[in-house]
């Protein structure tokens, strides 16, 4: 058996796969750390794959600016990789949801820009082409509550139109008001 003392010193050597590059020998095993090839001239032939039986076989080979090796990073494995993106998305979702709610308050609105296009469309045999309705911006829906809108004829005269909901679906009857 060969003892530890027989091993050649840790260094850089030619890659014992036979790879191009260099391979970190730690003094006893061969690490992962590897450094690309080298110009011509600077890797020795070609190195068996196990560590050599004694330390005149082989002389380092330092790498241009590096002393020691630069280990890898582990590599993630694979379930723990897709644990990490699915954690992501459920964290995304939730996020979305919550904001969701909070900026809604839980509460749903009448499509108010609709109801103006309607109202617009009705009003527009009696008061004229070019008629423009404004109402509320936020109306929660609610069967039964009222709200009003302003209509403005292209010669600049108003109108005020009463809006009842007749359920929570967004369903509503508009009356103006003389």
């Amino acid at each position: 058996m060969t003892e530890p003392t027989d091993l050649p010193a840790a260094g850089w050597y030619p890659d014992p796969s036979g790879a191009p590059g260099l391979r970190w020998w730690n003094g006893l095993t061969w690490s992962d750390a590897v450094h690309p090839p080298q110009p011509e001239g600077r890797l020795a032939a070609s190195v068996p794959p196990t560590a050599p039986t004694s330390s005149s076989a082989w002389s380092t080979i330092a790498p241009p600016g590096d002393a020691e090796p630069v280990p890898a990073p582990p590599s993630p494995s694979p379930s723990r990789a897709l644990a990490l993106i699915a954690g992501l998305c459920i964290l995304a979702l939730g996020a979305v949801a919550l904001g969701t709610f909070f900026l809604s308050s839980g509460r749903r609105e009448l499509d108010t820009a609709a109801l103006e296009r309607r109202i617009e469309a009705g009003l527009s045999s009696t008061m004229g082409a070019g008629v423009r309705v404004s109402c509320p911006g936020s109306v929660a829906l609610e069967s039964g509550s009222t709200f009003t809108c302003t209509a403005t004829g292209a010669d600049g005269r108003e109108l005020v139109v009463l809006v009842q909901q007749t359920d929570d679906q967004g369903d509503v009857t508009w009356v103006p008001q003389q």
